[in-house]
Protein backbone atom coordinates (compact mmCIF):
# COMPACT_ATOMS: atom_id res chain seq x y z
CA UNK A 1 0.00 0.00 0.00
CA UNK A 2 3.04 2.36 0.91
CA UNK A 3 4.23 1.31 -2.68
CA UNK A 4 1.20 2.58 -4.22
CA UNK A 5 0.89 5.65 -2.25
CA UNK A 6 4.27 6.30 -2.92
CA UNK A 7 4.19 6.08 -6.78
CA UNK A 8 1.46 8.02 -6.83
CA UNK A 9 3.23 10.88 -5.27
CA UNK A 10 6.33 10.62 -7.47
CA UNK A 11 3.97 11.16 -10.14
CA UNK A 12 1.94 13.98 -9.06
CA UNK A 13 5.85 15.80 -8.01
CA UNK A 14 6.09 15.13 -11.71
CA UNK A 15 3.53 17.04 -12.96
CA UNK A 16 3.77 21.11 -13.83
CA UNK A 17 1.91 23.51 -11.67
CA UNK A 18 -1.65 23.54 -13.87
CA UNK A 19 -1.67 19.84 -14.03
CA UNK A 20 -1.49 19.82 -10.42
CA UNK A 21 -4.55 22.34 -9.86
CA UNK A 22 -6.39 20.56 -12.62
CA UNK A 23 -5.98 17.10 -10.67
CA UNK A 24 -6.59 18.56 -6.83
CA UNK A 25 -10.13 20.60 -8.30
CA UNK A 26 -10.85 17.18 -10.13
CA UNK A 27 -10.32 15.34 -7.13
CA UNK A 28 -12.51 17.62 -4.85
CA UNK A 29 -15.56 17.69 -7.42
CA UNK A 30 -15.73 13.77 -7.06
CA UNK A 31 -15.67 13.68 -3.51
CA UNK A 32 -17.55 16.29 -3.82
CA UNK A 33 -20.26 14.33 -5.75
CA UNK A 34 -19.62 11.42 -4.28
CA UNK A 35 -20.71 12.98 -0.88
CA UNK A 36 -23.56 14.40 -2.62
CA UNK A 37 -24.39 10.62 -3.94
CA UNK A 38 -24.14 8.89 -0.42
CA UNK A 39 -26.56 11.87 1.11
CA UNK A 40 -28.97 12.23 -1.26
CA UNK A 41 -31.11 9.14 -0.29
CA UNK A 42 -30.80 10.07 3.31
CA UNK A 43 -32.87 13.47 2.13
CA UNK A 44 -35.35 11.39 0.20
CA UNK A 45 -36.00 9.15 2.98
CA UNK A 46 -36.29 12.21 5.61
CA UNK A 47 -38.72 13.61 2.85
CA UNK A 48 -40.53 10.93 2.58
CA UNK A 49 -41.00 10.06 6.28
CA UNK A 50 -41.84 13.83 6.88
CA UNK A 51 -45.23 13.47 4.53
CA UNK A 52 -45.95 9.91 6.08
CA UNK A 53 -46.03 11.55 9.55
CA UNK A 54 -47.95 14.50 8.22
CA UNK A 55 -50.76 12.01 6.45
CA UNK A 56 -50.69 10.24 9.74
CA UNK A 57 -51.04 12.99 11.99
CA UNK A 58 -54.06 14.23 9.62
CA UNK A 59 -56.07 10.75 9.77
CA UNK A 60 -55.25 11.02 13.75
CA UNK A 61 -56.88 14.21 14.11
CA UNK A 62 -59.98 13.26 11.57
CA UNK A 63 -60.42 9.94 13.73
CA UNK A 64 -59.97 11.99 17.01
CA UNK A 65 -63.24 14.74 15.02
CA UNK A 66 -65.18 11.69 14.43
CA UNK A 67 -64.94 10.39 18.06
CA UNK A 68 -68.19 11.62 18.90
CA UNK A 69 -70.03 9.91 15.57
CA UNK A 70 -68.59 6.70 16.92
CA UNK A 71 -70.00 7.40 20.28
CA UNK A 72 -73.26 7.54 19.39
CA UNK A 73 -73.60 4.83 16.46
CA UNK A 74 -73.02 1.80 19.55
CA UNK A 75 -75.47 -0.71 20.26
CA UNK A 76 -77.65 -0.92 22.83
CA UNK A 77 -76.92 -5.04 23.17
CA UNK A 78 -76.25 -5.30 27.03
CA UNK A 79 -73.29 -7.03 27.68
CA UNK A 80 -74.20 -10.65 27.72
CA UNK A 81 -72.66 -13.22 29.28
CA UNK A 82 -70.16 -16.54 27.82
CA UNK A 83 -73.48 -18.83 26.35
CA UNK A 84 -72.98 -22.14 27.85
CA UNK A 85 -76.28 -23.63 26.11
CA UNK A 86 -76.60 -24.91 22.47
CA UNK A 87 -77.85 -22.23 19.73
CA UNK A 88 -81.13 -24.55 19.60
CA UNK A 89 -81.35 -23.35 23.34
CA UNK A 90 -80.48 -20.04 22.88
CA UNK A 91 -83.23 -19.43 20.14
CA UNK A 92 -85.54 -20.86 21.34
CA UNK A 93 -85.26 -18.77 24.56
CA UNK A 94 -85.24 -15.56 22.83
CA UNK A 95 -88.08 -16.40 21.07
CA UNK A 96 -90.95 -17.20 23.83
CA UNK A 97 -88.81 -14.21 25.50
CA UNK A 98 -90.28 -11.85 22.90
CA UNK A 99 -94.01 -13.93 23.10
CA UNK A 100 -93.61 -15.76 20.12
CA UNK A 101 -94.11 -19.34 19.05
CA UNK A 102 -91.37 -21.48 17.61
CA UNK A 103 -92.59 -23.64 14.95
CA UNK A 104 -90.17 -25.27 13.31
CA UNK A 105 -86.33 -25.17 14.26
CA UNK A 106 -83.27 -26.77 12.88
CA UNK A 107 -80.15 -26.92 13.64
CA UNK A 108 -77.47 -27.22 11.11
CA UNK A 109 -73.78 -27.76 10.50
CA UNK A 110 -72.96 -24.01 9.93
CA UNK A 111 -77.03 -22.59 9.69
CA UNK A 112 -80.25 -22.88 12.08
CA UNK A 113 -83.37 -22.60 10.39
CA UNK A 114 -86.08 -21.27 12.74
CA UNK A 115 -89.83 -20.72 12.42
CA UNK A 116 -91.40 -18.45 14.26
CA UNK A 117 -95.16 -17.30 14.75
CA UNK A 118 -97.13 -14.26 16.45
CA UNK A 119 -98.94 -11.40 16.02
CA UNK A 120 -96.32 -8.48 16.99
CA UNK A 121 -94.73 -6.92 14.49
CA UNK A 122 -92.71 -5.05 17.16
CA UNK A 123 -91.55 -7.93 18.89
CA UNK A 124 -90.47 -9.66 16.37
CA UNK A 125 -87.91 -6.64 15.54
CA UNK A 126 -86.99 -6.79 18.91
CA UNK A 127 -86.24 -10.91 18.56
CA UNK A 128 -83.96 -10.18 15.58
CA UNK A 129 -82.22 -7.43 17.28
CA UNK A 130 -81.79 -9.69 20.50
CA UNK A 131 -80.37 -12.51 18.08
CA UNK A 132 -77.70 -10.20 16.71
CA UNK A 133 -77.06 -8.98 20.21
CA UNK A 134 -76.08 -12.98 21.21
CA UNK A 135 -73.36 -12.85 18.40
CA UNK A 136 -75.67 -14.27 15.76
CA UNK A 137 -76.26 -13.30 12.31
CA UNK A 138 -79.57 -13.77 10.50
CA UNK A 139 -78.73 -14.36 7.14
CA UNK A 140 -82.46 -13.98 5.72
CA UNK A 141 -86.25 -13.46 7.27
CA UNK A 142 -89.18 -14.40 5.20
CA UNK A 143 -92.15 -12.54 6.49
CA UNK A 144 -95.11 -14.12 5.93
CA UNK A 145 -99.07 -13.27 6.74
CA UNK A 146 -101.65 -15.42 7.54
CA UNK A 147 -105.08 -16.25 9.48
CA UNK A 148 -106.83 -13.41 11.59
CA UNK A 149 -105.97 -14.36 15.55
CA UNK A 150 -108.89 -13.78 17.87
CA UNK A 151 -107.48 -11.00 19.11
CA UNK A 152 -108.52 -9.52 15.74
CA UNK A 153 -104.50 -8.65 14.67
CA UNK A 154 -103.06 -10.48 11.95
CA UNK A 155 -100.79 -13.80 12.18
CA UNK A 156 -97.26 -13.22 11.53
CA UNK A 157 -94.89 -16.00 10.63
CA UNK A 158 -91.63 -15.52 10.28
CA UNK A 159 -89.17 -18.12 8.76
CA UNK A 160 -85.15 -17.39 9.21
CA UNK A 161 -81.93 -18.29 8.36
CA UNK A 162 -79.36 -17.39 11.69
CA UNK A 163 -75.58 -18.28 12.09
CA UNK A 164 -72.99 -17.64 14.37
CA UNK A 165 -71.15 -14.98 14.15
CA UNK A 166 -68.06 -16.29 15.24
Amino acid sequence: MRDKLASIAIYFAGLQSREKIFVVVGAILVLGLLSIKALLPLGQTYTELAQQKQLLETDLLWLQQQRETVVELTNNCPALRNRQNSQSSILSQLVRRNQWQVESLNEGKDKTSLAVAGDDSNRLLQLIHQIACYGFVVDSIEINRSDISDSGAAKLRADLEVRNAD
